[in-house]
């Protein structure tokens, strides 16, 4: 009979000492900067997971992007995979053998199938009953024969935004079409089929400069010679070399860079090998506002634009080229004169629209269509000015409509001026221009500008109050109109930016702490937009998207259980923030209490949840002094909590605490589903009231309990 044996442990392959490095590139036509970044984080991670299941452990792994290359450079890999022990399950140790203990023809078919033999038996115990067993010894395949296998796959692994299929019936899709194959290990090319391309040790310098191919014999072959050929794969070194070629070419003239980080990372993913370059323009230019300059030099050519003193625009940019430097100034030379013509119309369109007034052009958005269902842009400048009726009494401050009532045309009414025509990423930045140019107050002008912040979760809120106001007006016009119309944003499409919207609801609300029900201004609103009916009975459509990233933004600074203990409970922004900071604060004041609370709280709403209907609470009908004692802490606690103003969220928390022990003795004491029908009912009507009071401030039942 076999004797039972201890588990192995997984031994290293013969070859764990000989290491080599594995080089994988993946050639392309031009795939979006944007694409890039997470495309190089992808690479890696799943490079890390096919090779950890593969056991083919590297020292380390680096991934690189260039626009033409996604690169995979893995150092250190083993020649092998390391040799290790399985186990196998095989039938029943009782139906295994037969009554003279021979082996029954299960336990034979399942040696044969395993290719094991009678002497690496033994009993394997598991769900309380005994199997045979079997331990084998695996060894670890060679690298050369697992990476072809795996490494196709690796390659399909990568998503990204937008795909493109350009195989005639392959459904295969890549970020753009994929060109050639090159993959090498150690000095040997690997061969593999993917894409319909097979891998090889070929691979192409910088398309312009040199297209021929060339072979590299080892991963630092291909490195040493890419470079001579115009491309560096890495990103951090294309960074480093514009931004040195830029310091200086800047300080021959004592120049500063205007340099947003997000259009630098888009130069960067869009350069093979990154030359920094100094381009003059007319000064006749500098007349317009920098703004259009700025904008037609970063926003459409991706020029880097150069300040001079006191931070004003200089009649110079910075272009980086694909290629190495241009030594006659030919590039330069032919980026001005893209520039120049760009600054031409910027500058005839900034004449021709001052001589028309913001107020003149506001007739004009009746002739602009805003959304089907929803009439034109001048009907929504109409629904946010009654927005902006409506909302000051709501968050407690004071406007004068008579003096800035009209602001809420004026700020729609730049979107017909021939610069934003052209420069749409403008909006209300000219808007702004064109009202100080037109002797209006600052507070207009001002607003005109921020009633489209925030932007973006990080972005600046607006700074003045009826910037904030306006702001708030013209995003909830958006978010209740569309909602009224049925529209609703998916996982993957928000055309209208209804998310942006809503994010930026809850952050000036919550910056300028500003109580406002959602729900009921939607209600209270809904006679502003044409179908009435049909917004308010998309009210909780909207106000579950709303609490949906209101839960999502306020997640960032409290515990996720305390927002969702109070996202339910109210609309109001301020006050979900302000309860989940008093849970924040109370739990950590008594460890015991806090959990006293959660426990009660949690027992009290499982027990009375299911009760669809319950009579009239009826304190003379009590038969335990348990009983009484709480109802009379119920009564007590509910004149000191009314004598609480609303807002003073850490005080009523800390008083729905002090229920907790009373509760607790309650339910230590009294056996509340008794057969006595009328005593139950009872007992339960005073739990659903202590329920209902709890669960008017928080959900409590949605926090854990933790000793």
């Amino acid at each position: 009979m076999p004797r039972n044996k201890t588990p192995l442990p997984a031994s290293p392959s013969g070859g764990e000492e000989r290491r080599q490095d594995l080089l994988l590139e993946i050639g392309t036509e031009e795939i979006p900067a944007r694409f890039l970044p997470a495309a190089v984080r992808q690479l890696e991670e799943s490079a890390k997971r096919i090779l950890a299941d593969a056991r083919l452990p590297a020292k380390s792994i680096a991934a690189y992007a260039t626009p033409c290359r996604l690169v995979l450079h893995v150092m250190g890999l083993p020649a092998a995979a390391a040799t290790r022990v399985v186990e196998k399950s095989g039938p029943p140790w009782d139906a295994a053998f037969d009554a003279a203990g021979k082996p029954t023809a299960a336990l034979t078919g399942f040696l044969k199938s395993s290719g094991a033999a009678a002497k690496d038996i033994f009993k394997l115990e598991k769900k309380d009953r005994v199997f045979v067993g079997v331990r084998l010894t695996e060894k670890g395949r060679t690298a050369g024969i697992i990476l072809p296998q795996v490494l196709p796959g690796l390659i399909s692994s990568l998503h990204f935004p937008k795909n493109m299929r350009w195989r005639t019936g392959d459904p295969s899709a890549f970020a753009r079409p994929i060109r050639w194959i090159l993959c090498i290990l150690g000095r040997k090319a690997l061969r593999f089929t993917a894409y319909g391309l097979t891998a090889s040790a070929r691979t192409f310098g910088n398309k312009f400069f040199f297209p021929k191919p060339f072979r590299p014999s080892t991963a630092a072959d291909y490195f040493r010679h890419l470079e001579k050929r115009g491309v560096m794969v890495s990103a951090g070194r294309r960074r480093e070399k514009i931004l040195k070629e830029t310091r200086r070419l800047l300080a021959r003239k004592n120049f500063k860079c205007d340099m947003p980080e997000a259009l630098l990372s888009e130069v960067v993913h869009l350069t093979e090998y990154p030359t920094a370059l100094l381009g003059r323009f007319d000064e006749r230019f500098l007349d317009i506002p920098d703004v259009i300059l700025k904008s037609a030099m970063t926003h459409h050519q991706r020029y880097f634009p150069v300040l001079g003193r006191g931070g004003k625009i200089a009649p110079y940019f910075l272009v980086v080229r694909n290629g190495p430097p241009d030594r006659r100034q030919v590039v330069a030379r032919g980026n001005a004169r893209v520039l120049t013509a760009r600054f031409s119309d910027a500058k005839y369109f900034f004449e021709n629209d001052r001589k028309k007034k913001l107020a003149d052009r506001i007739e004009g958005l009746k002739r602009v269509v805003h959304l089907e269902g929803l009439g034109s842009l001048h009907d929504r400048a109409r629904r946010i000015r009654d927005l902006m009726v409506i909302l000051p009494p709501r968050i407690g401050v004071e406007i004068d409509l008579e003096r800035y009532g009209e602001v809420a045309y004026l700020c729609k009414a730049d979107l017909l001026t021939e610069v934003v025509g052209e420069f749409p990423e403008l909006q209300g930045t000219m808007g702004r221009i064109y009202a100080q140019l037109e002797g209006q107050p600052p507070e207009i002008s001002d607003a005109i500008a921020e009633h489209y912040l925030p932007k973006g979760p990080q972005d600046d809120l607006p700074a003045s109050p009826l910037g904030a106001l306006l702001a708030l007006a013209d995003k909830f016009e958006l978010l209740f109109g569309v909602f009224s119309l049925g529209i609703r944003p998916t996982a993957s499409a928000d055309p209208y930016g209804l998310r942006r919207a809503a994010i930026g609801i809850s952050r000036i609300l919550l910056a300028r702490a500003w109580h406002l029900p959602v729900g009921k201004l939607a209600e209270s609103a809904s006679h502003i937009f044409p179908d009435a009916a049909a917004l308010k009975t998309a009210v909780p459509a909207a106000l579950d998207f709303f609490r949906g990233r209101l839960e999502a933004q306020l997640k960032e600074t409290y515990p996720a259980e305390f927002v969702a203990a109070c996202i339910n409970v109210s609309d109001d922004p301020c006050e979900v923030a302000g309860k989940a900071e008093a849970l924040r604060k109370v739990s950590a004041e008594s460890k015991t209490r806090w959990v006293t609370l959660l426990r009660t709280a949690k027992r009290a709403h499982n027990i009375v949840r299911a009760e669809a209907s319950l009579p009239a609470l009826n304190a003379g009908a009590f038969r335990q002094t348990e009983e009484t004692a709480l109802y009379q802490a119920f009564k007590t606690w509910q004149t000191k909590v009314g004598a609480l103003p609303d807002r003073k969220y850490t005080d009523r928390l800390r008083a729905i605490v002090e229920m907790a022990d009373p509760l607790n003795q309650f339910f230590e004491k009294v056996f509340v589903m008794v057969d006595d029908a009328d005593l139950k009912n009872n007992r339960l009507a005073l739990i659903r009231s202590i329920s209902e009071a709890f669960r008017s401030y928080a959900e409590f039942d949605k926090i854990a309990v933790t000793d």
